[in-house]
């Protein structure tokens, strides 16, 4: 009987002017409700809402806002939203100057309690909130547009429809889970899918069916589990942070990401990527890490080691079993370096490229390498040392064709030779260099030559 009267005419308006009234008596702004309906027991319904903010400007403007609540919520020390939602509504938020508030902050002013709680208090849980058909924006007025890049002083996120449950949140726990997400965002940034389900706490946390879905990308993880210790804060987490996962053949699409990193139109690619992911207290490893472009103009195949020292990255070493690159893949990488024609010219006719090798390279600046680099020219292999400003290189040329590279029959057209290469830059005023070469054959204008011998020094000072 009650509930019929709440929702019969006169009662409903009367019920509707006297929340709006008290709402911006609350908020000391403007607030317009067209009706209320109320449900059994815990269902609140709210039609045609309008809110201004301090400048008269409309803020928000919502068809519908619904609310239902756990009423046995109400007798425990955790309180229970069973289900929000906000359908087919218009947010407009901003910030006018540098040293102003932002346009809502009166509204969560207006509801933050007066009262000092204690540290722990926070107990809350929301089962759902539910935006549908809703957009966003926000402006800080009085900076410049990025056009083209997501910019987050110009936010304008639309057709937003998500269900998210907040099932708790307090100082020490957080239970996560975002059932579905998609917007698009006038950058051009869009996900046509987000979904996933975190439980943390200040020791560990578990991930469980992650999905990302944009236009042409895909990455999906079926279970992440991580320890950490959290003593101070969260930059305790990366140096103490442990964790495996398996990544398979996630879907990377260049034009998915142009909103977040300056990448041209002609490179738009799309990769596979799979890994077994490691990290713990002292290093980060990728094994068996495969990158292929769908089309195989790319493949690369490696082991990569990240060693860490507390929170800084100390040492990288790289293993690479493959590495290929398809000419016309490498031509629309130098596009952007924007080379001059006889470079472009060159680098057509290296061809495909194969190469393999070891990197150790330290945040001190030494380094130990080993690369054998094969394409339509020849073969070179290189081994090396960079160790307190001292170099040394071993290198092997094997039927290198600097004729065909610079398009000049006038070179030779074969060239086998070995060189031991050896300098100290400690003085950078007075650097030394070495160089013992060994022209094992060299084929020019039809005349063959071999076993020619050089040494070269140079002292600068």
């Amino acid at each position: 009987m009650l509930l019929g009267l709440l929702n019969y005419g006169p009662t409903e308006q009367a019920l509707t002017h006297f929340v709006a009234k008290e709402l911006s008596n609350k908020i000391g702004s403007e607030v317009s409700i067209g009706n209320i309906e109320i449900g059994l027991f815990n269902r609140l319904m709210l039609k045609d809402v309008c809110i201004k903010d301090r400048q008269k400007q409309t803020m928000l403007k919502a068809q519908t806002i619904t609310a239902k609540i756990e009423l046995r919520s109400l007798f425990k020390d955790q309180f229970a939203l069973r289900t929000v939602s906000l359908l087919d509504a218009n947010l407009n938020l901003y910030k006018q100057k540098k040293d102003s508030a932002t346009n809502f902050q009166f509204v969560i002013d207006a509801f933050a309690s007066k009262e000092k709680k204690k540290k722990s208090g926070l107990d809350l849980r929301i089962n759902s909130i539910i935006l549908r058909r809703t957009n966003i924006a926000y402006n800080e007025r009085f900076k410049p547009y990025k056009l083209g890049k997501l910019d987050f002083s110009h936010l304008a996120v639309k057709n937003i429809n998500a269900n998210i449950s907040l099932k708790r949140i307090t100082p020490q726990n957080i239970h996560l889970r975002i059932r579905s997400l998609s917007f698009n965002e006038q950058s051009g940034f869009c996900i046509n899918k987000l979904r996933f389900d975190v439980q943390a706490n200040r020791q560990k946390a578990i991930l469980r069916n992650f999905i990302l879905d944009m236009p042409h990308s895909h990455v999906a993880l079926k279970k992440v589990e991580a320890s950490y210790h959290i003593q101070k804060g969260l930059s305790d987490i990366w140096p103490t942070l442990c964790l495996n996962t398996k990544l398979r053949k996630w879907r990377i699409t260049t034009s998915d990401f142009r909103a977040l990193v300056d990448i041209p139109t002609y490179m738009d690619f799309t990769f596979l990527l799979s890994s077994d992911v490691k990290i713990s207290d002292k290093s980060v490893d990728f094994k068996d890490l495969s990158i292929n472009e769908i089309k195989n103009k790319f493949k690369l195949k490696s082991q990569v080691n990240l060693y860490k020292s507390g929170a800084t990255i100390s040492a990288i070493k790289l293993q690479f079993q493959q590495l290929y690159i398809q000419n016309e893949f490498a031509k629309q990488l130098a596009n952007g370096l924007k080379l001059k024609e006889q470079q472009l010219q060159m680098l057509a006719h290296l061809g495909n490229i194969n190469a393999k090798g070891n990197v150790l390279y330290s945040t001190a600046k030494d380094a130990l390498y080993y690369a054998e680099l094969k394409s339509d020219i020849g073969t070179i292999n290189a081994k090396g040392k960079w160790y307190r400003k001292q170099l040394q290189v071993q290198l092997i040329a094997k039927d290198i064709q600097p004729n065909l590279l610079l398009n000049n029959y006038k070179l030779p057209s074969h060239i086998n030779l070995s060189a031991l290469v050896s300098a100290d830059l400690a003085d950078s005023h007075n650097p030394i260099a070495k160089v013992d070469a060994k022209l094992q054959s060299l084929e020019w204008n039809k005349y063959k030559y071999q076993q020619i011998s050089a040494l070269i020094k140079y002292n600068a000072g």
